[in-house]
C-alpha cells in the first residue's frame, strides 16, 4: 500500500503543530512586580488616644511594559497580629502607574504594630514576590492631663 506524498506530509505538519515544532513549553518570565512605592505612614505620625489618625500607602506595578494592567489585586492589613484588620482589592493597576490606599483607625496609648501585604495570595505572578509587605510601628501617646483649677 502507497500512501501519498500529500497525506504523510499533512500528517508531519499536525505533528509538528501538536508538538510544537521541537520547543519547549516553557512560560514566559512575568514582567509585572506590584510593591510599595511609597511605605505606609500615618497622620499625624505621633496620635493621641482615642484620636483618630489615617494611615496611607502607595502601591506600584513596576512592570518593564508600558500599557499593561493588572487586575483585582488584594490587600490585607494586620494590627497588632490580628489579620485582616483591613482588606480590600484593588480593580485595575496601570504598569508604571501607582494606587493611593487609606484607612483611619483609632488605638489606646502604646506602641501598635501594623503589616500591610499586596498580593498575600500571589495570585498575581511577579517578578519579585517577596516585596510585596511592609511594616508600619506607631506610638500612640496618652492624652494630657486635664488642667488643675487653683484655687
Amino acid at each position: 500500500m502507497v500512501i501519498p506524498l500529500r497525506t504523510v506530509l499533512l500528517a508531519a505538519l499536525c505533528v509538528l503543530a501538536i508538538a510544537g515544532c521541537g520547543r519547549s513549553a516553557t512560560k514566559k518570565k512575568p514582567t509585572v512586580d506590584v510593591t510599595f512605592f511609597q511605605s505606609p505612614v500615618a497622620a499625624p505620625t505621633i496620635p493621641t488616644a482615642g484620636q483618630a489618625f489615617t494611615i496611607s500607602w502607595r502601591v506600584f506595578d513596576a512592570d518593564y511594559f508600558p500599557n499593561r494592567q493588572v487586575a483585582d489585586v488584594a490587600w490585607t492589613v494586620s494590627r497588632d497580629g490580628v489579620a485582616n484588620f483591613a482588606t480590600g482589592v484593588i480593580p485595575v493597576i496601570q504598569s508604571r502607574q501607582f494606587v493611593d490606599l487609606s484607612f483611619t483607625d483609632t488605638q489606646a496609648a502604646g506602641t501598635h504594630t501594623y503589616v500591610f501585604t499586596v498580593d498575600p495570595a500571589n495570585a498575581t505572578r511577579e517578578i519579585n514576590e517577596n516585596n510585596n509587605s511592609a511594616v508600619l510601628t506607631i506610638t500612640v501617646v496618652a492624652p494630657p492631663p486635664p488642667p488643675t483649677s487653683t484655687g
